[in-house]
C-alpha cells in the first residue's frame, strides 16, 4: 500500500534544455550522481533516439533533486525510464534526504509518471561505491511506494585504500592473487608498455582492437567508433584510455570514465588474441590503479560480469577481476508497475 503523504508536495518541472547548466552544476556536487546522470554525457546521444523526460524536484523554488529519464516504448508499453542511455539512472540529490523528504520524491515521481500516462517505471541504480554519502533513505521510500528490485547485477570492485598511503607498484602487486602476480610480473618484464594516453588516433585504434575482440563473440561495442570519440571531447580529463603497446602498436586497453570525486568505472576491456600471453590487460589494470590513486579515488569498477539481470554468469571474468583483489558490488534494476 502507498504511504499517505506526510511532507508538502513538490513542484516537479520537466527539464528544459535551458535547465542544462543548472542539472549538471547540481549532479557534479551531488552525493549520489555520475557522470552518467549528467546532461553533458547523455548529449551524446542523437537528439531523437529518446523521447527526453528528464525531471527536476523544486521544494520553495530549491532543487532539491533530479531524475534524468525518458519516456520508451516496450512492446506497446509506455514505459517512464531512467535512462535508456546511460548505465545508471535514479534519482540524485546533493544533500542526503531525510525520509518524508525521500517519500515525497518517491510519491512525487509516481504521480508524474501517471499523468503522462506510463505503466510502469524503471531504474537502475548505482552501485552504492560511487555515494558520497549513504542514501539509502531512498531505496527505503522506493520500497514503501511499491517499487520492487527485478533484477540484480554484480560488478566488481577494487578499493583503493587498501595499497595505503602513497603506494608503490610493488605494494599495488602483492594486493593480487598468487597467479595474478606472476602474471603482472611477466608483463613488467616483457617488451610491452602501458599508459594513459588522451590521443585520439589511440582511442581509435583500441575501438579497433576491441570490435575484433567482442566480434569472436557475436557483439560489438555498446558505442560506435565515433560516439567514443565524442564522449573523450566531452569529458577529456574523465574519460580515460590506458594503451598497451608492443612497438608502438595498441595490442590491448581499458577505457574508464572516472564518474564521480569517488570512483573510476571501467567501460571497455580488449586484447588482441594473438598477444594475449603477453599478459597486456594485467599491466593495463596496474597503471589503472595508479591512476586511480593520483586522482585520490576511493574506488576502481570493473564492471559487471553477469548477463540478462544477473541470470547468465561469467565465472572467468570474475575470476579474472577478482584475482585483482576485487570484490562485489551490487547494481540494482528497479521497476513500478502503475
Amino acid at each position: 500500500m502507498e504511504p499517505r503523504n506526510l511532507t508538502a508536495k513538490m513542484t516537479v518541472k520537466p527539464f528544459e534544455e535551458s535547465d542544462s547548466l543548472i542539472w549538471d552544476e547540481f549532479v557534479e556536487r551531488s552525493i549520489n550522481g555520475t557522470i552518467f546522470h549528467r546532461k553533458k554525457f547523455l548529449g551524446y546521444h542523437p537528439a531523437a533516439r529518446f523521447i527526453d523526460s528528464s525531471l527536476m524536484f523544486f521544494s520553495k523554488n530549491t532543487l532539491k533533486a533530479v531524475f534524468p529519464a525518458a519516456i520508451i516504448d516496450d512492446h506497446g508499453v509506455k514505459v517512464l525510464k531512467s535512462h535508456p542511455g546511460s548505465s545508471f539512472g535514479c534519482i540524485v540529490v546533493d544533500t542526503p534526504p531525510g525520509v518524508l523528504e525521500a517519500n515525497q520524491m518517491a510519491a512525487d515521481l509516481i504521480d508524474y509518471a501517471r499523468a503522462q500516462g506510463c505503466s510502469r517505471i524503471e531504474f537502475r541504480i548505482a552501485p552504492k561505491i560511487y555515494n558520497i554519502y549513504p542514501t539509502d533513505e531512498l531505496d527505503f521510500a522506493f520500497r514503501l511506494n511499491g517499487f520492487e528490485v527485478r533484477a540484480v547485477e554484480l560488478a566488481t570492485c577494487v578499493p583503493l585504500e587498501k595499497f595505503g598511503p602513497s603506494p608503490t607498484e610493488e605494494d599495488i602487486i602483492k594486493t593480487f592473487n598468487e597467479a595474478c602476480r606472476r602474471s603482472t610480473r611477466k608483463a613488467l618484464s616483457s617488451c610491452v608498455d602501458a599508459r594513459i594516453t588522451q590521443e585520439e588516433a589511440h582511442f581509435s585504434a583500441f575501438w579497433d582492437v576491441l570490435a575484433e575482440n567482442l566480434l569472436k563473440h557475436g557483439a560489438k561495442p555498446t558505442h560506435t567508433k565515433e560516439e567514443l570519440l565524442d564522449l573523450k571531447k566531452r569529458f577529456p580529463d574523465d574519460v580515460q584510455l590506458v594503451g598497451v603497446f608492443d612497438s608502438g602498436e595498441i595490442i590491448a586497453g581499458i577505457v574508464t570514465f572516472v564518474v564521480n570525486r569517488n570512483a573510476a568505472h571501467v567501460f571497455y576491456f580488449g586484447s588482441l588474441y594473438a598477444h594475449q600471453e603477453k599478459r597486456g590487460l594485467n599491466l593495463a589494470v596496474l597503471r589503472l590503479l595508479e591512476f586511480g590513486v593520483s586522482r585520490k579515488l576511493k574506488f576502481v569498477n570493473f564492471g559487471i560480469s553477469t548477463e540478462h539481470g544477473g541470470t547468465v554468469v561469467n565465472w572467468g571474468l570474475f575470476r579474472f577481476k577478482e584475482s585483482f583483489g576485487g570484490h562485489g558490488a551490487v547494481r540494482a534494476y528497479w521497476v513500478k508497475d502503475l
